[in-house]
Order: C-alpha cells, then sequence, then structure tokens
C-alpha cells in the first residue's frame, strides 16, 4: 500500500533532503586554505617558514632545542598539508 498519498511520491517524502555536510577535517582544511591562501596569510606562512626551516643550529645545540625546533617544523608542515588538502 503507498500510504495516504496515493501518486507513488511518498517514498520522496519521507526522504530527508537537507544538504550533505562535509567531512569536519575537510572544513577545517579549507579554513586553513582561505586563511593562508590570502596575501597577508602568505606572507604570515612564507615568515614562519622562515624563522623555522630556514633556522640553523650550532653544534653545541642541546636535545631539547632540537626537539623543540622540530616541533615547530611539524607545526608549520602541518598547516601547509591543511592548505594542500583543501585545494584538491
Amino acid at each position: 500500500m503507498l500510504g495516504k498519498n496515493k501518486n507513488g511520491w511518498e517514498w520522496l517524502e519521507k526522504i530527508n533532503i537537507s544538504p550533505v555536510l562535509e567531512d569536519k577535517d575537510f572544513q577545517l582544511a579549507r579554513t586553513f586554505a582561505r586563511c593562508f591562501s590570502s596575501e597577508d596569510g602568505k606572507k604570515v606562512l612564507q615568515h614562519l617558514k622562515k624563522i623555522t626551516f630556514e633556522r640553523c643550529f650550532g653544534p653545541e645545540v642541546k636535545k631539547s632545542v632540537l626537539k623543540y625546533a622540530e616541533g615547530q617544523r611539524a607545526l608549520i608542515a602541518h598547516i601547509e598539508t591543511l592548505c594542500k588538502r583543501a585545494k584538491q
């Protein structure tokens, strides 16, 4: 039995036609991409890369300093990965 509406379209009325939400990770990646794709954002990211990736340490540097620097580099790399993911 087709129910009250006998025109054959009652199955459509039962379907929720709300827009499909995007994956939360992709939404976050898009937010990062919007933030860092502006001219100011590009300048900020370039500065962050310069003070993390292009920094050199001498031979007497402590392990803790190297670990801290690697954490900073990982954070910048993560930001760049999110921006790239949003563009794909």
